[in-house]
């Protein structure tokens, strides 16, 4: 375990720094970045108080045609917005369906999806919420203004896979009571996103796709509410992608889970393609928090799919969750497992996979590709998140950095790697020039000198050339970035948050906090490779380019995939090198199985790491079902909280430095 760094030294190095490095001061390349506008609730005056902006990934969209972006978001206040970018006002605010009303004491983090739900050109908002509620609101210009956007409820269903598949419980005994009801180990939510996408032909009404968290269920509905198709395998926060990942002219949706599947199906009918299973390949529990990214990597128009998977097992010959009370017990064990990262073909084969002893064991951001050193292969950038995760683990921090890094698309080698003093690195990042020399760089949420802020990293070797200081006291997600005002310029959208007053009315697991969003202003051009504000529509289209310049791609030969089937191989490689070594796992390295976000009975046997709800080869076909009207069915018996599903956000903690060392005090959220 590393030692604690005494705070007294590290308040007197602090004070003893030179004034380039005062805690407040831009500094390098990002010394022309301005603060432009603080949306709070004194400047935006929504008829509920802002708390933090924790979504996973908020959005930003041009509703009214003039120019302007809106941001679009979820709020930890359990109501939806729309807001005007350049003067912070609330253009709408949408509440949807929590049982016991704004008392729902768990947070709202999920993207808004936005698009052309009815393939007419008029744009629509998909909102899942906390409490398994998907809803659909249409924007309505006859009825909107410069200042008040009006948005029509087209419907809002309730998301769980047990009121239409028929055979759900019979299906799943394991998650019942003698009585028949629902094991409390089991309760419904959903933290990811829905994504809308045209399956029927070229500008059809939308399919709306979703996953649930807390027992299994992938979804699809059609435009107007109604059900089309489910299964119930999987579970998960991730969220699905719709693309035609194999250039067979057919869409595709593809899911990942917190058990460490992907699995794809024809969007249309839910046939299956295929799925993986990381734990077959060194990854456990394996969960993938969220969507992976899919990148047609080699130029051939075929898409590769690229992930994390947690791996946190503790030692190599334990069958239980870890505990002090274990005369074996290592309490370095969070610092010694590290997170196995994929890179599958567009058939779900497995093309190469890594794993570092400088990883953390948990990745919680979008991926990026691109050409980094100009072979003509996308190559790929990543984050990883330095705590331990839940189960096993309590989100315990890990004691060291967190890592960006950039992984050769052909091999997953390494190209560059750096240490962020982030303490709470679950946050997404931006590739662009954000210093307008015509270089891309990584924007990224970095704490410096007691300040949260944002880093500046060259894309081409992991450098740090500047930073620039945020508000408040901590950010809750990365930035986003954006042309807001059609001018051509860069601004940057950052979620920041601070201790609210009064009492946590809610209980949240976070605690009370106040938010609000602060746009920063680059006055660099606006080009910008990867931003993680995603439509989650396929109105969105990509702009990836293979090569340093805008060149024609020219088709690589991908490497050649491994089945699936394959004996299970984990990757390490020591710190100095850069090219992985492969190693056979071994045989007693067994994980434990008691992990509560297993969809699957308990396996009879501990010597096992695969989860046991594998799907069917072949699709056996939609079930059986009635069709969903507008108003949500009401539930059976009253919703419980998912607390113990919510990935928490992070806490606030004092982060000193001494010279370059950044030494970090804060405390991991307890529930």
């Amino acid at each position: 375990m590393r030692r604690a760094f005494p705070l007294a030294l590290a308040i007197v190095l602090v004070a003893a720094l030179p004034p380039l490095l005062s805690a407040g001061t831009p500094q390098g390349a990002a010394m022309a970045w301005r603060s432009a506008l603080i949306i709070d609730s004194a400047t935006a005056h929504p008829a509920k108080m802002f708390e933090a902006f924790d979504t996973a990934s908020l959005s930003l969209f041009d509703f009214n045609g003039d120019g302007q972006l809106e941001i679009v978001s979820l709020n930890d206040n359990n109501h939806a917005y729309v807001l005007d970018s350049r003067t912070g006002a609330v253009l709408s605010e949408i509440v949807t369906t929590h049982p016991g009303g704004d008392n729902w004491p768990v947070r709202d983090m999920n993207p808004i999806a936005t698009g052309a739900l009815y393939g007419n050109g008029v744009p629509c908002m998909v909102i899942p919420n906390g409490a398994a509620y998907l809803s659909a609101w249409c924007y309505d210009a006859v009825a909107s203004n410069a200042t008040s956007f009006n948005f029509t409820k087209k419907w809002e269903v309730r998301v769980d896979a047990a009121l239409y598949e028929r055979d759900f419980k019979t299906a799943h005994p394991w998650m019942f009571d003698p009585d028949g009801k629902l094991n409390k180990t089991y309760e419904l939510g959903l933290d990811g996103n829905a994504f809308m996408a045209s399956v029927d032909g070229p500008n059809s009404p939308k399919t709306v796709f979703v996953e649930t968290d807390g027992y299994p269920g992938q979804l699809a509905f059609a435009a107007d509410g109604s059900y089309r198709w489910s299964h119930s395998w999987y579970d998960g926060n991730a969220g699905p992608k719709v693309l035609d990942i194999d250039k067979d002219g057919r869409k595709d949706v593809c899911f990942a889970s917190d058990a460490g599947e992907v699995a794809c199906y024809d969007a249309k009918t839910g046939g299956v393609k295929w799925s993986f299973h990381a734990r077959d390949h060194g990854a456990y529990p394996g969960s993938i928090p969220v969507s992976p990214g899919y990148f047609n990597l080699y130029g051939d128009g075929k898409y590769e799919v690229f992930f994390g998977a947690r791996n946190a097992v503790y030692g190599n010959n334990s069958t239980s969750i870890p505990s002090n009370r274990d005369p074996t017990y290592d309490r370095n064990w969070m610092n010694e497992t590290h997170a196995q990262w994929f890179l599958l073909d567009s058939k779900g084969d497995l093309v190469w996979n890594v794993s570092y002893d400088w990883m953390n064991p948990l990745a919680y951001n979008h991926p990026a590709a691109t050409d980094i050193n100009g072979d003509g292969v996308l190559d790929l950038v990543s984050l990883d998140w330095n705590t331990i995760g839940h189960k096993p683990g309590e989100w315990e921090p890990t004691n060291r950095p967190s890592n960006l890094f950039a992984l050769d698309g052909r091999d997953g080698s390494v190209l560059w790697r750096t240490s962020v003093g982030s303490y709470w690195s679950n946050k997404d990042f931006v590739i662009g020039d954000g210093t307008g020399d015509g270089k891309l760089d990584v924007i990224i949420s970095e704490p410096k000198w007691g300040n949260e802020g944002i880093g500046l990293y060259d894309l081409y070797s992991g450098k740090n050339k500047g930073w620039f200081p945020t508000d408040w006291a901590g950010q809750t997600r990365g930035p986003v970035a954006g042309d807001l005002y059609g001018d051509g310029k860069l601004e940057l959208v950052v979620p920041i948050s601070r201790h609210a007053p009064g009492t946590n009315y809610r209980s949240l697991d976070v605690g009370w906090r106040e938010g609000a969003l602060q746009i920063i202003a680059t006055d660099s051009p606006y080009k910008v490779t990867f931003s993680a504000n995603f439509l989650l529509s396929d109105d969105q289209k990509e702009t990836v380019t293979h090569g340093i310049t805008a060149r024609p791609p020219t088709p690589t030969t991908p490497p050649t995939p491994t089945p699936t089937t394959t004996t299970p191989v984990v990757t390490t490689t020591p710190a100095s090198t850069t090219a992985p070594v492969v190693t056979t796992a071994p045989a007693n390295a067994t994980p434990p199985t008691t992990n509560a976000s297993l969809t699957a009975p308990p396996p009879t046997s501990r010597n096992t790491t695969t989860t046991t709800s594998t799907p069917p080869q072949t699709s056996p076909g939609p079930s059986a079902s009635t069709t969903t009207t507008t108003t949500a069915p009401a539930p059976s018996q009253p919703l419980q909280p998912a607390v113990g599903l919510r990935v928490p956000g992070p806490t606030l903690g004092i982060i000193v430095a001494a010279a370059s060392a950044a030494v970090i005090v804060a405390r991991p959220p307890r529930r």
